[in-house]
């Protein structure tokens, strides 16, 4: 765990206590943060934990979450009065976005975003982003922007069904990593894109994560939360960051169907189609 000095002198602008939350052991900073919000929020509050209890992924999943090896963090962001609530779908997706510029800016690796909230490398899951929105006592839009980054996690050390599909920054670089120095240029990266003058040019942020996303032109499998599936091939991110999807005709339906959007499930990558 970090020394509050530590801490506190690498995050100047952050008050310890008020601002900025660091724990050695915590059920979930997504959790906590959110109750922060129900009490006093604070636009850019920063959690951090060295172990999670109850950490949670996506569709409540747990999240693997020892001690002492990764990144584990939530930062609050007041949502812009300016920014229309159809680009609330976008949020995971752009905070996505920042944590890979930041980590690419300490690491000579090339990262690549799988659609709705995966960080990869080299095809394995690097990390992830958690997303949930609250609302204040006095109605005003708040998010909890959660990730989970796999800094110093040794493979052996991984529950074995995660062994052949998850990865790490030392796994992938044969090193140990200075979490806290990833974790200060992470917090900037994100705060920097959801800043008030960033969601002015919401197109330009958009067009880079749909560079980086390795899903599109992707076959795909696309698992509903009540247990349907679809596959298809994917085409592109649509004005509220869904996920444009046209289905692949099979025999019991010969016609393709029109194209379907995509807003929550889980993607498998079949394979990169080729088609034009």
């Amino acid at each position: 765990m970090f020394p509050s000095a530590q801490l506190a002198s690498t995050f100047p602008s952050k008050q310890l206590g008020t601002t900025l939350f660091a724990f050695d052991d915590l059920s979930s900073t997504n959790t906590f943060a959110l109750e922060l919000i129900r009490k006093n929020p604070q636009d850019g509050t920063l959690i951090f934990a060295n172990r999670q209890t109850d950490g949670r992924g996506r569709l409540d999943r747990n999240w693997f979450s020892p001690p002492d090896r990764n990144i584990y963090a939530s930062l609050i962001k007041r949502l812009p009065c300016i920014t229309p609530i159809q680009d609330a779908g976008w949020v995971p997706l752009l905070a996505g976005l920042a944590i890979v510029q930041a980590i690419e800016e300490s690491a000579d690796q090339s990262l690549v975003l799988k659609w709705p909230n995966d960080i990869l490398m080299r095809e394995k899951k690097l990390g992830g982003i958690l997303c949930e929105t609250a609302t204040d006592f006095e109605g005003t839009r708040w998010v909890v922007i959660g990730f989970g980054i796999n800094v110093n996690q040794a493979k052996i050390s991984l529950p074995f069904e995660l062994q052949e599909t998850v990865t790490s920054l030392q796994q992938e670089s044969g090193r140990q990593w200075d979490r806290l120095s990833l974790l200060q240029g992470m917090a900037s990266s994100v705060e920097s894109i959801f800043s008030d003058s960033a969601f002015n040019n919401l197109p330009a942020w958009k067009n880079a994560y749909q560079a980086r996303c390795s899903t599109i032109g992707q076959t795909i499998q696309v698992k509903f939360p009540d247990g349907s599936i679809l596959t298809g091939i994917a085409q592109s991110i649509g004005e509220q960051g869904q996920l444009k999807v046209c289905p692949i005709p099979s025999l019991a339906k010969p016609q393709s169907d029109r194209m379907v959007d995509i807003h929550a499930a889980d993607i498998l990558h079949i394979r990169r189609s080729t088609s034009t």
